[in-house]
């Protein structure tokens, strides 16, 4: 089926269920359809292919505890692993080959997968900036920035990376 084209379909859920649907879209100010169509493109565009990989979802506040406490070493080291071993056995599951479209592909969608941050980017001249923001502060963007670094590393692509109490910012050339 091509992007943007939908097609009819009916599904039973529960009275509990639809309920519970019905008041999220109403505090997200979204038809209940656009909300079970974001819940469902998430899970077959991301979750169906990390749950395989032992990735674990935190509240935002305990992980940022948990790097707070952790030296700056400990939280690059961590970056650094997880950015090299578990986004190019999800990649190829899930796009194939490692390309540089492929892992920014994973950076923009493990934003609002995980919670961790979102991702917005914008082009001038010759060079792409890509924002990270999120709440858990300077050893975050630690994080954040070296786990992005290894990712695209492992793609080929070379950033120049900014980090802040609350945004990780890269800066990539075109080559």
């Amino acid at each position: 089926m091509k992007q943007g084209q939908t097609e009819v379909r009916s599904f039973r859920l529960g009275a509990e269920l639809l309920r519970a649907l019905e008041e999220e879209a109403a505090k997200l100010r979204m038809s209940v359809n656009a909300l079970v169509s974001r819940l469902v493109t998430t899970f077959v565009e991301y979750e169906r292919y990390a749950r395989g990989f032992g990735l674990v979802r935190l509240p935002a506040p305990v992980l940022r505890y948990l790097l707070e406490q952790a030296p700056d070493e400990a939280v690059i080291r961590a970056a650094k692993l997880a950015g090299q071993e578990v986004p190019e056995a999800l990649i190829r599951a899930k796009l194939g080959p490692m390309s540089p479209q492929a892992a920014l592909a994973h950076l923009r969608e493990l934003g609002p997968f995980s919670g961790l941050y979102e991702y917005s980017e914008g082009a001038r001249g010759q060079s792409r900036t890509i924002a990270l923001t999120h709440g858990l502060g300077l050893k975050g963007s630690l994080f954040i920035a070296h786990y992005a670094q290894a990712l695209l590393e492992g793609a080929g692509l070379q950033a120049i990376f900014s980090i802040g109490e609350h945004a990780v910012l890269l800066e990539l050339r075109e080559q």
